[in-house]
């Protein structure tokens, strides 16, 4: 999967904007737009690596979710007592859901199954498995 699409001819264009659930390190978690290339990506989680990994699929199966997240986030702590934490990502933690506290911004998008393009997400799913994660 790939932020960027190559054109029939070979030449690199920008996907469109796709909708996505913004997971702040604090905050509110809200429904964003954004250009699903990877600069823009990087630009709005705050980092220049990025890593991505699936936390669920929808009822029906047709799409996936994933979390895309700051690759190098443990590492570029703002000090050392927050250690760059997200904080939505603690209890999932505590629970054995993750192996580990996420760290830095997050991302959370749909991908399309059957394509393996980026799909734009309801809200409803994104809940749905944000809740099974103890994470709403």
């Amino acid at each position: 999967r790939s932020f960027l699409a190559v054109h029939s001819y070979g030449e690199r264009y920008s996907m469109a904007k796709r909708k996505m659930i913004w997971i702040p390190k604090t905050g509110k978690i809200e429904t964003i737009t954004i250009d699903d290339d990877l600069d823009s990506v990087r630009a709005k989680i705050g980092c220049d690596l990025i890593d991505m990994f699936a936390v669920g699929e929808s009822s029906d199966g047709s799409l996936s979710y994933d979390f895309i997240c700051d690759d190098e986030g443990m590492l570029v702590a703002d000090s050392m007592e927050d250690h760059n934490i997200n904080g939505f990502s603690i209890t999932p933690y505590r629970l054995g859901i993750f192996k580990q506290p996420l760290f830095g911004n997050l991302l959370m998008c749909a991908i399309d199954n059957e394509t393996g393009e980026y799909a734009d997400l309801n809200v409803t799913e994104p809940k749905r498995i944000l809740k099974e994660l103890s994470m709403l």
